[in-house]
């Protein structure tokens, strides 16, 4: 499989399909090549990943290409649930949300690069 997707969609579908199966090298293929995990944080990494699980169901998304910039877009989750997973030491707590039911500017949102022909999804900012 190749790094990064397609399109928008393709990248954040992988980038959700890898954070549900805790795949780290997966997951940081969807990330910009130049936002890679150093090697000596990628254990630590991969523990966060593993405690901090997700499930995804039905998720449908809207994508806007920037009209200025072609190689830049965003993907916005728009309907489906999601369940996420928090390991503690008296055992897993989940909270799910429904995505549809979440304010417009709080549902989950990716902004992407296109590099090389490939769509890659940018660091989060602060």
């Amino acid at each position: 499989m190749s790094p990064g997707g397609e399109t928008p969609r393709d990248a954040v579908t992988s980038f959700l399909e890898a954070w549900q199966a805790a795949d780290l090298d997966r997951y940081t293929e969807c990330m910009t090549p130049d936002s890679a995990i150093p090697a000596r944080m990628r254990e630590a990494a991969r523990e966060k990943l593993e405690n901090a699980g997700a499930e995804f169901e039905g998720i449908e998304v809207r994508t806007v290409v920037d009209e200025e910039d072609p190689d830049l877009a965003t993907v916005e989750l728009v309907s489906g649930q999601i369940t996420l997973k928090t390991r503690k030491p008296a055992g897993v707590e989940t909270e799910t949300f429904g995505v549809a039911e979440m304010a417009e500017g709080e549902r989950p949102l990716f902004y992407l690069r296109r590099t090389s022909g490939r769509w890659f999804l940018l660091p989060p900012e602060g």
